[in-house]
């Protein structure tokens, strides 16, 4: 099932992330999962009280829950898995707010997939333990909400776009 673009039907804040490479780090992304399958899915998830949820990684950096999309995934069928898998939440898409274009270079050769970051509801807020989180090759530590924004948060401009777009925060 191809992906429906987002940008085609939704009034999106579009962005462009470019990272430059030397030539080993470069061929090291090829056959990726997120380059192999062009789309990732991020979800801003804020509950009733006005909290987000996020995951944590081993550096201690807290981020968005989600992933690269699965073949015959739809975009919003991506991000309820991810934010599953991750996070331990299911949740209901809301809308997508952002589209961000992830593009790597080294030289004249170009990887790239998109992220779009959607905003969503919890089922639930109920976490469950560490060991539960992520899937075997994630490193996930730990997930929690947050009624303010931790100092050590990653890829936070496409979450401010969201979070000034619900005016929720």
């Amino acid at each position: 099932m191809p992906v429906t673009d987002p940008r085609e039907s939704h009034d999106l804040i579009e962005r462009r992330d470019v990272t430059e490479y030397g030539p080993g780090a470069f061929d090291d992304l090829r056959g990726t999962e997120a380059f192999e399958s062009g789309w990732v899915t991020t979800a801003t998830v804020v509950d009733s009280d006005g909290r987000l949820l996020l995951v944590q990684n081993p550096e201690g950096a807290w981020y968005t829950p989600g992933g690269t999309r699965k073949p015959g995934e739809t975009l919003p069928e991506c991000l309820v898995r991810e934010v599953r898998e991750e996070a331990g939440v299911g949740v209901v898409p809301e809308r997508p707010h952002v589209a961000t274009e992830s593009i790597h270079r080294c030289g004249e050769a170009t990887l790239s997939f998109t992220v779009v970051t959607y905003s969503a509801r919890p089922e639930t807020t109920r976490l469950p333990p560490d060991d539960q989180l992520g899937l075997a090759d994630e490193q996930i530590v730990t997930a929690d909400w947050f009624a303010t924004l931790p100092d050590e948060i990653r890829w936070g401009d496409r979450l401010h776009d969201v979070l000034e777009r619900l005016d929720r925060w």
